[in-house]
């Protein structure tokens, strides 16, 4: 029998997206659109099937991130999300991550997503190869 209490409740799906990558994160990049997958013709957008937003970013290193910050954004349709972002500070960590509350950025069925990678001059862990995720909320 169905509880009654739950009939008017949406119930939220969370799944991820992903993968996004990088071999050798080179020092100097601005806003560097990450490819799918390895190969070099890969594309470097993926599109939702449903209406939700994006609740998490993750990333993974094989190099502990060194010499200064690096920073993920994630895109729509091509445009940087101001906020939605992933700043990878020096340390030992090889994964790092992020949440966002349910809703702070929204995406719709056939919205195009992406991330782009920044680093500056002083990024030292050039032989780091990385692996980026997003997590989708949906109803």
């Amino acid at each position: 029998m169905a509880n009654p209490n739950m009939a008017n409740r949406s119930v939220r799906k969370r799944s991820y997206a992903g993968p996004w990558v990088q071999d050798n994160v080179a020092a100097n990049q601005a806003a560097v659109a990450l490819k799918r997958a390895a190969a070099a013709n890969a594309g470097t957008e993926l599109v939702p099937v449903r209406t939700g937003s994006i609740t998490g970013i993750g990333a993974s290193f094989t190099v502990a991130p060194a010499g200064s910050t690096l920073v993920l954004t994630v895109t729509k349709n091509g445009s940087p999300i101001s906020g939605c972002v992933l700043n990878v500070t020096v340390g030992a960590t090889l994964g790092r991550s992020t949440t966002f509350a349910p809703g702070s950025y929204p995406v719709a069925a056939g919205d195009r997503l992406g991330v782009t990678v920044t680093t500056d001059g002083s990024w030292s862990a050039t032989t780091s190869d990385m692996v980026i995720d997003l997590e989708l909320d949906s109803l």
